[in-house]
């Protein structure tokens, strides 16, 4: 049941200095803010010392929708739904950190510190910048579960791993494909362990 007038102001007592703690478990009211308050107002999202360098990055909420903030090459902030434009799924898994750029897990749409829609795959040709010779780029995935709450308190869980990022590589298949460039990697498999091999032609057997 929505709030009215007259019970709000039993539960927000503001000239005694009183809030019962109702106001943030009742359904009624989550949903009269959600439609009433976070569409029309101005929103806390992050302190300026959260984002340090262009590329940090910390997901939140406006009401009930996630929201991705970032710092930009330029210094500054933006912020963006954490949804992937294709089917909605959130492109930003981690609640902090640092990545040059978001890839949905999905269908691996992938999108700029601002937002930008940088990579699909199968993209139309008229789109494509040029191609690049280029070599490996590396990407960091560690697997990770963790336990959240939505804005209603209800527990629920990220997972599958934690938020893919990349090593910043001059020249790399993921910089020029960020920038809607074909990659083309000439790649080789050998595991040898060139440095250990050099120590032990040292040893004496």
């Amino acid at each position: 049941m929505d709030a009215d007038n007259a019970m709000l102001e039993q539960l927000v007592r503001w000239r005694e200095g009183l809030v019962s703690g109702e106001i943030f478990v009742d359904p009624g009211i989550h949903r009269q803010e959600t439609e009433r308050v976070f569409p029309r107002a101005w929103s806390y999202l992050v302190h300026d010392s959260q984002l340090r360098q262009p590329g940090d990055f910390v997901t939140t909420f406006i009401g009930a929708d996630p929201v991705l903030v970032a710092r930009q090459r330029d210094g500054s902030i933006a912020a963006m739904l954490n949804s992937c434009r294709h089917r909605g799924m959130a492109v930003c898994r981690a609640d902090a950190g640092h990545a040059r750029a978001f890839t949905c897990p999905f269908h691996g749409w992938t999108y700029d510190e601002a937002g930008r829609l940088v990579n699909v795959p199968n993209l139309e040709r008229e789109k494509i910048q040029g191609v690049r010779m280029t070599r490996m780029g590396k990407r960091v995935y560690g697997d990770l579960i963790v336990e959240k709450r939505d804005p209603r308190g209800r527990k629920y869980f990220w997972i599958g791993g934690d938020h893919l990022t990349s090593e910043e590589v001059p020249g790399s298949d993921l910089e020029a494909i960020e920038e809607n460039f074909v990659s083309i990697t000439p790649i080789h498999l050998d595991l040898t362990n060139y440095a250990a091999l050099r120590a032990l032609r040292k040893w004496t057997w």
